[in-house]
């Protein structure tokens, strides 16, 4: 799903070379990474309405954008991160102060702990920090009530308007409805008062 919704001809484009090598020194010893992924603006040949499109283009750079926000793995705490599941509420869009890694929810039953392995996994030695989770999910909660309560005030006093314009407009409905049903049955009535009692056959079905 991921390879489908990243490459460009999902959006009508073509595109050559949207991959490149990188080489690092590692220990004293070369690391060479393959198929590192080229953001757009260097691909080598980016050809755009190239064949019948599912999206436009806007919608697969908002994609694209999305996808990189919602990045969780190590390092990469410049993103927004993506909610993640758990107890805790802020799994996934904590980062470290020291190191900059992505924190990482450990838990211990129901109770977790924000923490950071991004030294220990790049230089072997111990977390940066460990946190408990009460305290901070606590002071999120609190502050984006706050942040949220004007809105909220304003959202629920539309919601209330919207409420009755539909309750309104239903009840409306309900009196064409019971108008045009009354009609139809007066209008039955009259047919039947209307026909001749010998013809058994038309009151019947009158």
């Amino acid at each position: 799903m991921h390879n489908i919704l990243s490459d460009p001809i999902y959006a009508g484009a073509y595109a050559f070379r949207r991959t490149k090598s990188t080489v690092s020194v590692v220990d004293g010893r070369k690391r060479v990474r393959h198929g590192v992924r080229r953001p757009p603006t260097e691909w080598d040949v980016p050809l755009q309405e190239q064949h019948a499109a599912y999206i436009s283009w806007e919608q697969f750079e908002s994609n694209q954008r999305t996808i990189a926000d919602n990045a969780t793995g190590y390092g990469s705490a410049v993103t927004n991160g993506a909610v993640r599941q758990g107890e805790v509420l802020l799994a996934g869009l904590l980062g470290c102060g020291h190191c900059g890694s992505k924190l990482h929810v450990h838990y211990n039953g129901n109770i977790g702990r924000y923490q950071c392995n991004g030294v220990r996994t790049t230089n072997g030695t111990s977390n940066c920090i460990s946190i408990g989770s009460t305290g901070i999910d606590a002071a999120a909660s609190t502050e984006a009530l706050r942040v949220l309560r004007p809105l909220g005030i304003d959202a629920a006093i539309k919601a209330i308007a919207s409420q009755s314009h539909e309750t309104s407009a239903t009840q409306r409905q309900l009196e064409l409805a019971l108008r045009q049903a009354r009609f139809e049955a007066a209008h039955a009535r009259r047919q039947y008062d209307a026909v001749d009692p010998a013809n058994r056959l038309v009151a019947s079905e009158l």
